[in-house]
């Protein structure tokens, strides 16, 4: 299945669709489809003063939630949120990255008021059914993780599982950034994340510089390493907002339509 490009936009041979990370018929072939759509992806970031790596990176996620082809994406929530919500009070949460919601759907299910993001909006659409047959209200926003300034702040967690490593260091930055009005005063950042090694595309899993954009922020409390998926090393990292809780006002959440 073919999906076209943003805009319209061609080439001089027709319309550029997504070939280029498919297979071609030919290997010719397969490699003029993706100088072609790079060109053209490489425009429309210049065009909407976005980094043409980021572009890229968000069209092959929505390609392949289009597509289900989304191993990440398990439909179970971790052990450790799980161990998480066994431990502390329901409060108000936000997901970064959410995918198709099932870890929104799980901190709903165990009383937290959930606010939820994703570039996505296959994603969200699913997320949305999901939350229905559910019988639980998630607030879900098809977005940028970094445009958070309507949210009902402050939250007493912000969970990201598998987003913050996959982000333009440019991006990382202001979303390290923007914890310090997002978090209650002693609220905690659960964090997985690929850890970067030798080797490695590009741009992609967290770093030292990473970490350290968030340590600017919030202090880390645990960080625990293994091997995720196709064995690549990671890590889970409780981090935490300096200070003591303050009240918050009650936010309602609208049932999605």
């Amino acid at each position: 299945m073919k999906f076209p490009l943003p805009l319209g936009l061609k080439t001089a041979d027709g319309p550029v669709n997504a070939s280029c990370y498919t297979k071609s018929r030919t290997p010719r072939r397969a490699d003029k489809d993706k100088k072609d759509a790079d060109m053209i992806l490489r425009e429309v970031a210049s065009l909407v003063k976005v980094s043409f790596v980021t572009l890229r990176a968000r069209w092959r996620y929505m390609l392949r939630y289009r597509r289900g082809k989304t191993p990440w994406d398990t439909g179970i929530s971790p052990p450790e949120l799980l161990d998480y919500l066994a431990r502390h009070a329901a409060g108000r949460a936000l997901e970064m990255g959410c995918g198709t919601g099932t870890n929104a759907i799980t901190l709903a299910q165990h009383g937290w008021e959930v606010h939820a993001i994703d570039f996505s909006s296959a994603a969200i659409r699913t997320a949305r059914r999901k939350a229905r047959r559910a019988g639980v209200q998630v607030a879900f926003y098809c977005r940028s993780v970094t445009k958070t300034d309507d949210l009902p702040v402050p939250f007493d967690l912000i969970l990201d599982i598998g987003c913050y490593h996959g982000l333009h260091p440019a991006l990382q930055a202001q979303y390290a950034a923007n914890l310090e009005r997002l978090l209650a005063p002693g609220g905690t950042l659960l964090m997985y994340a690929h850890l970067r090694y030798p080797g490695m595309p590009r741009r992609y899993g967290l770093d030292e510089e990473g970490l350290r954009l968030l340590q600017q922020h919030v202090r880390l409390v645990q960080r625990v390493e293994g091997n995720g998926r196709r064995d690549h090393p990671s890590a889970w990292l409780t981090m935490q907002k300096e200070g003591s809780e303050a009240p918050r006002p009650e936010v309602q959440i609208a049932p999605e339509r």
